[in-house]
């Protein structure tokens, strides 16, 4: 009688035992919440701060739609996520809270793309809308909204760890670095502009593509200088300038005695027209002589590129 009150013991304790060390997320198809974290996919380390070129900035907002991997059943549509400036998205606190998405009860994998800033009219079908940069981009929250970012249509396996999204920078980033040249020109406070740009475009959310709208804008686009230290930055959608237009402006601060100063695309000899592709970064080093400007220029991953140069001056 011992015996059998003995093993009747330890087969409660082994139930017991293995109760506490279960878990529904070692069933396979048990509820499982899909977690993502994010990065943006360059080709060669960036030489200002990882945020915004490496990393989402901390605050900014991402739409994501998820779909089931083998049959496209709609898993959530549009869920806004909020980046920490780390590479961790959390859902988005909003008023009604969104729902926690989990895989698919039939154990499929799930399907996702993303993009960036996120957008409310975008939530129904992720079908083509119009995307606007700022044309004051001096502040920094108008610059990270500038910054049109896509994660791709790709397939996930379902896991416990965070799946990492890549996203890859969709427009054309400016940046210029400014430097005293002839008679020691004070360059504290000046601005830098891209002059006459073309400000919108028609972004798909679904594939991401991109294609120009019929009803194009243009304005001068303000750069920023207080995201990284040296250069100013602006993004703008892809474009061409063609030889001989203005496309950078330099103005010196009313305390540094003023003026005004342009960068013309070349025009003539082997120069070619100024095309702007989505992806990459175009960095300009302009000294700035009280008779004009010199200018160097280069393109660097975001994406691949060339180099050009050329010479500015006062109107």
């Amino acid at each position: 009688m011992k015996k059998h009150l003995i093993f009747a013991a330890a087969l409660v304790a082994l139930v017991a035992c293995n109760n506490e060390d279960y878990t529904p997320m070692d069933d396979p198809n048990a509820p499982m919440e899909i977690r993502l974290s994010s990065g943006i996919d360059v080709q060669t380390r960036a030489n200002s701060a990882e945020v915004p070129d490496k990393q989402i900035a901390e605050g900014q907002q991402v739409g994501v739609f998820i779909n089931d991997a083998k049959n496209g059943d709609v898993v959530s549509v549009n869920l806004q996520y909020a980046a920490d400036g780390s590479g961790g998205l959390t859902l988005a606190t909003t008023s009604p809270a969104q729902e926690i998405p989990y895989y698919p009860a039939n154990g499929n994998g799930v399907k996702m793309t993303a993009y960036h800033p996120y957008e409310d009219r975008a939530a129904i079908t992720g079908s083509a809308y119009e995307f606007a940069v700022s044309t004051d981009q001096s502040s920094n929250a108008n610059y990270y909204a500038s910054d049109l970012l896509y994660s791709e249509n790709k397939e996930y396996a379902r896991q416990k760890t965070a799946h990492s999204l890549a996203f890859e920078h969709k427009l054309s980033k400016v940046e210029c670095m400014l430097t005293p040249g002839s008679g020691s020109p004070d360059l504290t406070g000046a601005t830098v502009s891209i002059v006459g740009a073309q400000t919108n475009i028609i972004f798909r959310p679904a594939d991401g593509t991109l294609r120009s709208p019929t009803n194009a804008t243009t304005d001068d686009i303000k750069l920023n200088s207080a995201i990284a230290a040296g250069p100013y930055i602006g993004i703008i959608p892809p474009q061409t300038y063609s030889k001989g237009s203005q496309f950078l402006k330099v103005e010196l601060s009313a305390a540094a005695g003023g003026g005004t100063f342009y960068y013309t695309i070349p025009n003539g000899g082997a120069d070619n027209d100024l095309a702007l592709a989505g992806g990459n970064v175009y960095k300009y080093t302009i000294t700035v002589n009280r008779t004009g400007l010199s200018v160097t220029s280069t393109i660097e991953p975001w994406g691949n590129g060339g180099t050009h140069s050329g010479d500015a001056e006062m109107p």
